[in-house]
């Protein structure tokens, strides 16, 4: 699921990382991050109103017929429909909502439940925001998913990302430079 996060990013850090095998560097935005996620994994669930769910944790997910893993950091399993949970120390995005939207076609395939909604939890910031409408988002992430593998297999460098304000805290600015 990384993959799609950096897509969205910058589609060039897929060819760093995949086609190059170019690890990152750990940025300071990037460290802080991993740093509170598990409190907020923990303060957002007791937000979520729906009551008398299965709750899971860093829920490790993976699709072969979709080439996508990752683990998402909730899960409510409500009966016959579940409601995925992604925590975000950032800005609200649409790219969090399709990244979401991904994790929702992984649970349904991985649990066999139906995911028409989920959350976003921005510590700090917007708070809990409940996402409708995943199921309308997969053209858009089966899209991005085709666009991955032709960049992996093509070993095809994109363009950069039009939000230059970006590159500057890129872990891959001092390769790319966003040229």
């Amino acid at each position: 699921m990384s993959e799609i996060r950096q897509y969205l990013y910058c589609p060039r850090i897929v060819y760093w990382r995949r086609v190059l095998k170019m690890g990152g560097v750990e940025t300071p935005l990037m460290r802080k991050g991993r740093e509170r996620q598990a409190r907020a994994i923990r303060d957002s669930l007791q937000l979520v109103p729906l009551r008398g769910c299965r709750v899971e944790r860093d829920v490790d997910l993976h699709s072969g017929r979709l080439g996508l893993r990752g683990r998402l950091d909730g899960l409510l399993i409500c009966g016959d429909r579940a409601y995925p949970l992604e925590v975000k120390f950032a800005t609200p995005a649409r790219s969090h909502r399709v990244q979401l939207a991904a994790y929702g076609m992984l649970v349904e395939e991985n649990f066999g439940v139906r995911v028409d909604e989920g959350y976003l939890y921005y510590p700090g910031g917007a708070g809990l925001v409940r996402v409708e409408g995943l199921g309308r988002m997969r053209g858009e992430v089966l899209r991005i998913i085709k666009d991955l593998k032709g960049i992996i297999k093509g070993e095809y460098l994109p363009p950069p990302t039009r939000n230059r304000s970006k590159c500057r805290v890129c872990e891959h600015f001092s390769v790319c430079r966003g040229v």
